[in-house]
């Protein structure tokens, strides 16, 4: 708001609210209304501050995209030589744990093999032992299941052979 009452030599109410208080109206437009040239400079000004303004963006955007090319290369091949040295490192790893796997599963199988070695009937056969028998094929278990002449198989560590029943030494008659 705006006082300009004109020439008076006292001070209105007015003029204490008043955004701007003018001596005279003439004054007060004069405040109120800019002057065409100074606005028309500081318009220009503007303009040639936003245009370098605009220049030195575009000028850096150049700049900017005129090394991306190098930059994304130089980027991508940082990030394929970082995954070959992480994949290099997991394969390392990998092979690493893999023989220690197969050095436990070896050494377990050899401890399968040595208890199925133990528990075969050929390792009995081997300790001396032989298996026999009979005329229908039954395994032999008993003595008193056989009789005199009876023809018998016989199987050792090393081969077949047949035997005949004969008397128990030291048997009585």
């Amino acid at each position: 708001m705006v006082s300009a009452i004109g020439h008076e030599t006292d001070q209105p109410l007015l003029d204490l609210v008043a955004d701007l208080a003018a001596s005279t109206p003439t004054d007060a437009a004069k405040r109120i209304v800019p002057d065409l040239a100074d606005e028309l400079a500081q318009l220009a000004d503007a303009r040639r501050r936003l245009r370098a303004l605009i220049h030195r963006r575009l000028d850096t955007e150049d700049q900017l995209m005129s090394g991306l090319p190098e930059r994304l290369t130089r980027s991508v091949t940082s990030l394929i030589s970082s995954a070959e040295l992480e994949n290099q490192r997991l394969r390392t790893r990998l092979r690493g744990r893999l023989g220690s796997l197969l050095e436990l599963a070896e050494a377990d199988t050899a401890q399968l093999l040595a208890r199925v070695i133990s528990l075969s009937p050929q390792a009995v056969l081997d300790r001396g032992y032989a298996v026999l028998w009979d005329s229908e094929g039954a395994v032999v278990r008993d003595a008193e299941d056989t009789f005199d002449g009876e023809p018998l198989r016989v199987r050792v560590a090393r081969g077949e052979f047949s035997v005949t029943v004969g008397a128990a030494a030291g048997a009585a008659d």
